[in-house]
């Protein structure tokens, strides 16, 4: 596999906060973590070895600061990365900038600064607004380009989830379809 997908997959771990309990698609097993992901309609199996990415090099943007959004991203951040992000209402930030994330002004600005940008957003209208800019400035699909990686974790009809994957697909980058089910009590204790 690729080294994106295979940083995914160890984020979308970290973003549970634990790499062992993310959700049942992910087993934990000595140094080995394995993820089934849609990418694309297609199902794949990713792999990862050892004890993930150099955390020190990788920066992580995350778009939605709602009540799985803000948990998931400060999570990150508790885990040791250089995370960015954003929310249409930039006070909903605060939880993970007092964690020590930066906050941007635009979804373009967050996935322009990172390598991955995760978004976890309310619905496909607003999904498909922050990817396309309708009302929150530069959208994310301003910011992507070769190499930047783009997970929605948003739950989407696969109308949607299959728009955005294009117009990221369409910029060079990388895209994860991950959608994310739980509540605010799991996000925050790292049991998604």
């Amino acid at each position: 596999c690729t080294t994106m997908p295979t940083r995914l997959v160890f984020l979308l771990a970290c973003c549970a906060g634990t790499a062992h309990s993310l959700c049942p698609s992910i087993h934990y097993a000595g140094h080995t973590t394995s993820m089934m992901a849609r990418d694309n309609g297609a199902l794949r199996v990713l792999r990862m070895q050892g004890g993930g990415p150099d955390k020190t090099d990788l920066k992580i943007g995350f778009l939605g600061m709602g009540i799985m959004g803000a948990p998931m991203a400060t999570n990150l951040v508790k885990a040791g990365y250089d995370v960015t992000v954003w929310n249409r209402a930039g006070d909903k930030c605060a939880p993970a900038v007092s964690a020590g994330a930066k906050q941007a002004t635009s979804p373009a600005e967050v996935v322009k600064s990172c390598d991955i940008t995760f978004a976890m957003l309310s619905d496909p209208e607003a999904a498909e607004a922050v990817v396309h800019g309708r009302g929150c400035g530069p959208g994310a699909v301003e910011g992507i380009s070769s190499g930047k990686g783009y997970v929605d974790c948003s739950t989407v009809s696969p109308e949607c989830s299959a728009a955005i994957a294009a117009a990221v697909r369409e910029k060079g980058g990388t895209f994860l379809e991950a959608p994310v089910s739980g509540s605010k009590k799991p996000a925050i204790d790292g049991q998604l």
